[in-house]
């Protein structure tokens, strides 16, 4: 690259409001690759690799990727400590209609024997009873979902 390409490279701001200048990183990296007799190729990966670093993460992004763990975590310990015999009482009409609570199980408990308390024993109830095992694997493709979102380099 020439000078003047060189001093044409745009700044990128990082975190804190602290300016990071990538033509001294790119400089830098070329006189490394030209001192150890690299490829351009090496040169170029390396160039790039650093500005991929430099790329700012956007919070609502992970923020929305913490929550998902929050709700794939409720989603899991509801359903790994689900109970039939959880009573979990009389649903509003309109959840009625779709899913009806199944009360064949002598003796029901008396309260609900779910880590995540009555919510959990409704949540898990209605799973189990409208989608069976596929409960178990909208949950794990939910998981999926959040450990690909703590993942990516840039956010979308």
């Amino acid at each position: 690259m020439h000078d003047e390409e060189l001093r044409s490279l745009p700044r990128r701001s990082v975190h804190g409001g602290m300016e990071h200048d990538l033509t001294k990183i790119i400089v830098t990296v070329l006189t490394f690759a030209k001192k150890y007799d690299s490829t351009p190729l090496t040169a170029f990966t390396a160039v790039h690799a650093v500005k991929s670093m430099s790329d700012t993460r956007k919070i609502e992004f992970d923020v929305e990727a913490i929550l998902l763990v929050a709700i794939c975590a409720f989603m899991w310990i509801s359903l790994l400590t689900y109970d039939p015999a959880d009573a979990v009482g009389p649903l509003p009409a309109a959840l009625r209609e779709f899913v009806p609570i199944d009360t064949a199980v002598y003796p029901a408990n008396e309260q609900p024997q779910n880590a995540c308390g009555w919510f959990g024993a409704l949540f898990a109830q209605l799973m189990i009873q409208s989608l069976g095992i596929g409960s178990i694997l909208v949950t794990t493709g939910l998981t999926v979902l959040a450990v690909w979102m703590f993942r990516v380099q840039s956010n979308y």
